[in-house]
């Protein structure tokens, strides 16, 4: 491409000099630069060299712009995962918080003062409530619906653990 660009550079420079000569070279001289475009093999010559240049700029701009899409969709995917990365994050600690286990102390402390003070005595002076105490592993398990008097149940039975009360 720089062979045909300097061709062409020659080319021109030829017609710009213009050499002391008479009067009658002057005018041939005059008339080949007048009539020097219209060749055709000049022409196409130009014309080629014309294209070949373009088609170089257009697949430099295309590199240009590969490389600069190739830069837009690393930086795209590297939000996509940190975006995948903070929701996962945010659904693990959604999930950690849902299954804490609730502060009973809170509840013990709102409803033991409200309740009867023999509020619970069949529970924790009963068999099964001793037995609970006593046995590794086991566990109590009290049932009912809304409203029944669970919390108040568990509340009894706290205070009796923590007094001694139970056999």
């Amino acid at each position: 491409m720089l062979l045909r660009s300097s061709r062409v550079q020659t080319e021109c420079e030829k017609f710009r000099a213009e050499p002391n000569l008479c009067l009658e070279s002057r005018i041939q001289f005059a008339g080949r630069r007048v009539s020097y475009p219209f060749r055709k093999s000049t022409l196409r010559k130009i014309e080629e060299d014309a294209g070949h240049i373009r088609g170089s700029v257009s697949f430099s701009l295309d590199i240009l712009q590969l490389k600069s899409n190739n830069r837009i969709e690393d930086g795209v995917s590297a939000v996509r995962s940190l975006l995948e990365r903070t929701h996962s994050r945010q659904t693990s600690f959604a999930i950690r918080a849902w299954l804490q286990a609730p502060d009973i102390s809170v509840n013990h402390n709102v409803v033991y003062p409200k309740h009867h003070p023999n509020t619970g005595l069949w529970l924790t002076n009963g068999p099964q409530f001793a037995n609970w105490l006593v046995e590794r592993s086991s566990f109590l398990w009290l049932n009912g619906f809304a409203g029944c008097g669970k919390s108040v149940l568990c509340a009894a039975a706290i205070q009796s653990t923590f007094r001694g009360d139970a056999a």
